[in-house]
């Protein structure tokens, strides 16, 4: 077993995004079942909220596609980086 330490800070972002993940889903299908009871002002005329799934959807997108490469431009980095001489 490793006994490396981990900070709590990196354990609670951990939990905070299993907790997303697990709830985005579910938070999708109840704005989509067009319920009026839980955001009134932001509903759509026929009381389905179509808009704020669109834009979070698109904020997402937007964020994974800026993450994606940055991760990618990091790895480019690594692989261009000289080997340091001993």
């Amino acid at each position: 077993m490793d006994y490396t330490p981990i900070s709590t800070r990196r354990v609670l972002f951990a939990f905070a995004a299993t907790g997303f993940v697990a709830l985005v889903p579910a938070l999708f299908l109840l704005l989509q079942s067009g319920h009026s009871g839980v955001l009134p002002l932001l509903a759509d005329d026929d009381g389905r909220y179509r808009g704020v799934v669109l834009g979070a959807g698109s904020v997402i997108l937007t964020a994974s596609l800026i993450g994606s490469l940055m991760l990618l431009a990091a790895i480019g980095r690594r692989m261009l980086r000289l080997p340091s001489s001993a």
